[in-house]
């Protein structure tokens, strides 16, 4: 039986670690569609905290300076 508990902890780190990494990316990628850096923003997550970060690039939204037009490749 403690094979199976020890299995199950194991499973679950990986889950957690799985999902702090994913944070992560959903902070890369939101940085990048709202034309922010996105290296900026993710050590500021790395910093502070992914979930944060995540509601203030909710809340500041799309940067204003980016222009778009037809060249400009997402």
């Amino acid at each position: 039986m403690d094979g199976v508990k020890i299995l199950i902890l194991i499973l679950a780190a990986i889950a957690a670690i799985a999902l702090v990494i994913g944070l992560y990316v959903l902070v890369a990628i939101m940085a990048k569609k709202r034309h922010r850096e996105v290296a900026i923003w993710v050590l500021l997550s790395i910093i502070a905290s992914p979930i944060l970060i995540i509601i203030i690039l909710l809340w500041i939204g799309d940067d204003e300076r980016y222009i778009y037009t037809n060249n400009n490749k997402l």
